[in-house]
This record gives structure tokens, C-alpha cells and sequence, in this order.
């Protein structure tokens, strides 16, 4: 016991250094990042031939695509409709068992 509280100066310091690692990592790079990419990154210049009966304008076609984004966002659609699988308690009473690879063909 008398060993850890030789120690805890060193423990101390330790631990606040891996603080400021992480949060430099963690909140301080990822603002950074952020901030040099364009805000328009992504948004098509012409409309597709799918839609140009409902479009008129690459800019209405654009506006529409920032819009159903925002909903996107708004409603908490990205909870449900991403690539991450969340672990449920009672999965498999909810949804039988998981599907295995050799069932697809």
C-alpha cells in the first residue's frame, strides 16, 4: 500500500496527461478537421435524368437534397438507418436468430 501512495504523485500526472491526449484527440482535432471541409461538398451540379421533370434548376434539385438532409437529421432517421448494429437484450425473442452467412446466397 505504501508503495501506490509513493507513486501517486507520478499517477497523478499521468492521468492528467492522458486527459489533455484525449481530448486534444477526441475534440480539438475532429473541430479542426471539420472546419476545411466545404460546405458544399457532395451536392451535384446538374440534375440527374431521373429527375429533370421534377427539377428544374440544379439549385432546386440542390435545395431539396439539403432538405431532405436536415429531415434526415431532424427526425433521428440516422439512429435507425445506419450500418451500426446495436446489441438488444431480447434480440433473438424480438427477431429470431441472426442471420448467417451460409443462408445467403
Amino acid at each position: 500500500m505504501k508503495m501506490l501512495e509513493r507513486f501517486s504523485g507520478v499517477f497523478l500526472i499521468a492521468g492528467l496527461f492522458l486527459f489533455l491526449v484525449a481530448f486534444f484527440s477526441l475534440a480539438l482535432v475532429p473541430v479542426t478537421m471539420i472546419e476545411k471541409i466545404p460546405s458544399t461538398s457532395g451536392l451535384p451540379h446538374k440534375v440527374p435524368a431521373n429527375f429533370v421533370d421534377v427539377y428544374e434548376t440544379p439549385q432546386a434539385y440542390r435545395d431539396a437534397l439539403v432538405h431532405g438532409r436536415n429531415l434526415y437529421v431532424r427526425e433521428a432517421c440516422w439512429h435507425c438507418h445506419s450500418q451500426y448494429i446495436r446489441p438488444l437484450g431480447d434480440e433473438l425473442l424480438r427477431y429470431g436468430p441472426v442471420t448467417q452467412a451460409s443462408e445467403l446466397q
